[in-house]
């Protein structure tokens, strides 16, 4: 396959089921999502068509739908948050990132105890509670693996690594500008000011406003992190998302 980065994606989703790789395949070929009149003019003026990373990702992302619906995507939303605490947006992102950090060193083969991801997060702020919802959550979206059953963390001792697709989200999908526009219709944002100013738009150049405004609010929240390493984590993430939004105007102004 001629793009890589294709490649990557496609082995990070499946998670090494090839069963599922095939399913995305399908999934993204014949997806309502993919410019289909593009496709077929660049087959019939260059003799082939090489889908771009991003496209793929739209395509996940949206599934059959306009929007990002959390229910039947491939990928989770790592913004999300079930109450009005600005810190609670990042949540699952640095759980994302302690569990890659684990996994890079290589200790335990990868894992870590859920105690170990309790501690670390309360530290950040994070009830126990939360912690373990937030963990349920990344385990039904195939982010991690445990060593028990998903619906049933049990004791502190159980293991939990993160996977292939956890992996993407947290070092290539948050990073880019595809997936903070899918985001930023379902994250809840609990600044009146700042939901005011997201609105539905399929203009390119009012997607890349929107997400700015959107990555704006998201700095703002990462104030309240009482850790500053975990801010660190945001602001590397946050510095890479403004990039691409940066890098994608010159690209639409020559079209």
């Amino acid at each position: 396959m001629r793009n890589r980065k294709l490649v990557s994606l496609f082995e990070s989703v499946s998670n090494g089921n090839a069963r599922s790789l095939l399913q995305y395949t399908e999934k993204i070929i014949t997806n309502g999502h993919l410019d289909t009149q593009k496709i077929i003019e660049t087959i019939e003026k260059e003799g082939s068509y090489t889908i771009a990373d991003h496209e793929a990702e739209r395509s996940l992302l949206y599934g059959d739908y306009q929007h990002y619906d959390p229910k039947g995507a491939v990928f989770i939303n790592v913004f999300d948050l079930r109450h009005s605490d600005p810190i609670e947006h990042f949540c699952k992102l640095l759980l994302l990132d302690f569990l890659n950090r684990s996994y890079s060193s290589g200790i335990q083969h990868g894992y870590c105890r859920l105690k170990d991801i309790v501690n670390y997060s309360s530290q950040l702020g994070y009830t126990v509670d939360y912690t373990k919802e937030m963990t349920k959550e990344l385990l039904q979206f195939k982010c991690c693996k445990t060593s028990t059953r998903e619906d049933s963390l049990g004791d502190g001792d159980v293991l939990i690594g993160i996977t292939s697709l956890g992996r993407y989200h947290i070092n290539v999908l948050v990073k880019k500008f595809t997936y903070i526009d899918a985001m930023v219709i379902d994250t809840p944002i609990i600044d009146e000011t700042v939901r005011s100013k997201i609105n539905d738009t399929k203009a390119i150049t009012e997607r890349l406003e929107r997400a700015e405004i959107f990555l704006n609010y998201l700095n703002g929240c990462s104030n309240h992190l009482q850790d500053e390493d975990a801010g660190n984590v945001w602001k590397k993430i946050s510095s890479e998302i403004g990039s691409d939004i940066s890098g994608i105007r010159p690209r639409i102004k020559k079209k």
